[in-house]
């Protein structure tokens, strides 16, 4: 059994402190979306 099958998505940060990386990977779909946050608290909402 594939532990991560009972997820919809996985979610990778890499978390620093300037900005940090994320990777997101549907589960189903080979395709990985990168973007990047800033470091700064307005940027998680947006």
């Amino acid at each position: 059994m594939n532990p991560f099958s009972e997820y919809a998505a996985i979610i990778g940060i890499d978390w620093a402190d300037r900005k940090h990386d994320l990777c997101l990977k549907i589960f189903g779909s080979d395709a990985l979306e990168y973007s990047i946050l800033e470091h700064k608290p307005e940027a998680i909402d947006d």
